[in-house]
């Protein structure tokens, strides 16, 4: 696996930021530009981990650094953000670029990112009987209102898969790692109404369900997850 030129550098001003892989006759090419350090290693990891914030355990102290806030945004972009691009001589796969690309950000980054087996929490959506609402859909057009900043949620005419997605992509305060499953054996469509603010408080979460005859297992389960730390505290 030969990579006839690498770059990695730091935020370029004026720059649109965007990232992308590009094959031709001659190989790969691999283009991140002004990109924060955290979804750098996202771009590198999106074929291992169906959900990389998710599955990502940060042992870092300075984790600031690995993202940018909203506020004072532009000072973090110049501050946290880099470029990397890179091209391959001849003919790979896309899977091998991205290994280099994880080897190059730890070695510029002066960070150790890798997969390891962690216990996670696991929490299973079951059906429990008869709520006092009901999921049978009774809307003729699916229509889901999701937004994180605010408490009221809502998914119709609609699979129970749809709201395991969005329970597993929801911005959280929740530091630890876990996800949910479906383990509800509902084929049909379903209208819900959730009020949560934040999915972190699990306890909210299952009264919000147990209106609709659905609850949450907890359980803890040996999951790979992405693990970034400094150089020398691995492990720690």
């Amino acid at each position: 696996f030969i990579v006839s030129k690498r770059t990695f550098h730091k935020f370029l001003p004026g720059v649109q930021t965007v990232a992308g892989i590009h094959n031709a006759d001659s190989g790969y090419f691999i283009t991140v530009l002004n990109y924060p350090i955290l979804q750098l290693y996202w771009f590198a990891l999106t074929e291992k981990l169906n959900n990389f914030y998710r599955q990502t355990v940060i042992e870092s102290n300075n984790p600031g650094r690995l993202r940018v806030n909203g506020q004072n945004y532009d000072e973090c972009m110049s501050r946290n953000a880099y470029c990397y691009e890179a091209t391959d001589r001849f003919p790979t796969s896309i899977s091998m670029m991205k290994n280099a690309m994880l080897f190059d950000l730890n070695r510029n980054l002066v960070l150790y990112g890798r997969m390891e087996n962690r216990m996670t929490k696991l929490y299973s959506l079951i059906n429990v009987g008869k709520g006092e609402k009901s999921l049978i859909s009774k809307c003729r057009d699916p229509y889901t209102e999701w937004d994180d900043r605010h408490a009221k949620k809502c998914i119709y005419n609609d699979n129970i898969s749809t709201l395991i997605d969005f329970l597993n992509s929801a911005n959280t305060t929740m530091k630890n790692v876990f996800t949910f499953v479906d383990k509800t054996n509902i084929h049909y469509k379903i209208d819900i109404e959730l009020n949560i603010e934040d999915i972190e408080n699990i306890e909210v979460v299952k009264r919000e369900l147990n209106r609709y005859g659905l609850d949450l297992v907890e359980e803890e389960r040996e999951m790979e997850v992405f693990v970034i730390s400094e150089v020398g505290k691995e492990g720690k």
